[in-house]
C-alpha cells in the first residue's frame, strides 16, 4: 500500500462523507481501490474516518516501527545473532522466542519480519519458508490401484492422534521432476517431530517395504500411517500396525506433511534425487532436525528423540 499525505486524507474524508463509494474515491486519487479499503480499515477512530486522526495514527505507527528497526540497529549482538540463526534457517519466531528466555533486551517476530524486509536485511529472504510453488491441476491417470486389507485412520487408537506414546510414525514420499524415478522416503515419528529419510532409486513397492523394515528394526516403530499411494501395497509385511489416511486427506497425517515442507525447501522443485546421495541427505536433515520448534516448547526434535530413546533402553532394554 502506498503512503497517503495528509491532503488525500483531507479527500477521502470529504468523499466519504459524500456518499462515494470505495472504489469512485480511489478512481478520484488515482490510487487503487485495495489502497482506499487498507487506509479506512486502520486509520478509522470507532468506525469514523477522520483525516486529521487518521494522520496521526499513520505517523505513530510509521514512528514506532522506526523506533522497533532502531532497536536491532543499535544492537550490534542481536542483530549479529538474528543474521546467524536466519543463516541456519531458523524462522523469525525461533529466533525471536530463544533470543528472549537468554537475554533481558527484548525482541518480537514481527519486529525480525520487518528487519528482514528492510535494506539492512533484505538479502536474507532467501532463509525463509516464504515462497511455494503455485499449485496445478493433474490429469487424471484412469483408475487407481485399491491397497488390499487397509485399516483407515478412524480405527487407529486414539492415543496415537493425540501423540501421547512413542514409537508411532507418519509416512510419505517426496517426489519431484517426473521423468526421473528417484525419490525420498520420509518417516516423521509424532511425539517428538524427528525425521528420518531414505533416499530410493524409485517408488517401487518392494524397495519402500525394504526401507521400512529398516527403520523398524532400527527404531522400533510400533505403527506407521500411510496415504494411499500403490508404493505401500506391501504394508501387511512390515509385521506392524499400519493405517491408511481417507484419499485427498493430507490433513490426517499433518507432521509429515509440514516436515516434507521443510525438505522440499532444500530441494525444490526441480531438483532430480538421482543426483543426491544419502550423506546429503543425513546432513540436511541434521540441521532441520536439530532447529527449535515452537511445538515442541522451542526444543529440538533432535534432543527429545534422543532423551525417548535413552528412556526405552533403560527401561525396556530395547
Amino acid at each position: 500500500m502506498r503512503h497517503m499525505d495528509q491532503s488525500q486524507r483531507d479527500r477521502i474524508q470529504v468523499l466519504k462523507k459524500d456518499g462515494y463509494s470505495n472504489r469512485k474515491i480511489a478512481r478520484v486519487l488515482w490510487v487503487s481501490h485495495r489502497t482506499i479499503d487498507k487506509e479506512l480499515t486502520r486509520n478509522s477512530v470507532c468506525w469514523v474516518y477522520t483525516s486529521t486522526k487518521a494522520q496521526h495514527k499513520a505517523y505513530v505507527r510509521r514512528k514506532m516501527c522506526k523506533k522497533q528497526m532502531k532497536k536491532i540497529r543499535d544492537n550490534d549482538e542481536m542483530e549479529q545473532y538474528i543474521r546467524a540463526r536466519l543463516k541456519d534457517d531458523w524462522s523469525p519466531d525461533e529466533i525471536a522466542h530463544t533470543w528472549n528466555g537468554e537475554h533481558t533486551i527484548k525482541i518480537s517476530t514481527p519486529t525480525i519480519y520487518k528487519y528482514i524486509d528492510s535494506r539492512y536485511g533484505y538479502w536474507l529472504h532467501e532463509h525463509l519458508y516464504t515462497q511455494r510453488p503455485k499449485k496445478r491441476r493433474r490429469k487424471g491417470k484412469g483408475k487407481r490401484e485399491i491397497i488390499k486389507q487397509r485399516v483407515m485412520i478412524d480405527a487407529r487408537p486414539e492415543i496415537i492422534g493425540l501423540r501421547k506414546e512413542f514409537w508411532h510414525y507418519e509416512v510419505d514420499l517426496i517426489m519431484w521432476k517426473q521423468w526421473t524415478k528417484a525419490c525420498l522416503l520420509v518417516l516423521i515419528e509424532m511425539t517428538t517431530r524427528y525425521k528420518i529419510v531414505y533416499v530410493l532409486a524409485s517408488k517401487h513397492a518392494h524397495l519402500v517395504e525394504e526401507k521400512l523394515h529398516e527403520a523398524i528394526k532400527e527404531y522400533g516403530i510400533r505403527s506407521m500411517t500411510f496415504d494411499n499411494g500403490s508404493e505401500f501395497a506391501g504394508h501387511l509385511n512390515l509385521w506392524i500396525a499400519t493405517y491408511f489416511c481417507y484419499p485427498h486427506s493430507p490433513r490426517q497425517k499433518p507432521q509429515v506433511e509440514r516436515g516434507n515442507k521443510n525438505i522440499r525447501w532444500y530441494y525444490p522443485k526441480w531438483t532430480n534425487f538421482q543426483r543426491t546421495t544419502q550423506e546429503e541427505i543425513d546432513i540436511v536433515l541434521k540441521k532441520i532436525n536439530m532447529r527449535p520448534m515452537k511445538c515442541l516448547d522451542y526444543q529440538s526434535p533432535y534432543t527429545l528423540f534422543h532423551e525417548k530413546l535413552l528412556f526405552r533402553v533403560a527401561t525396556l532394554g530395547v
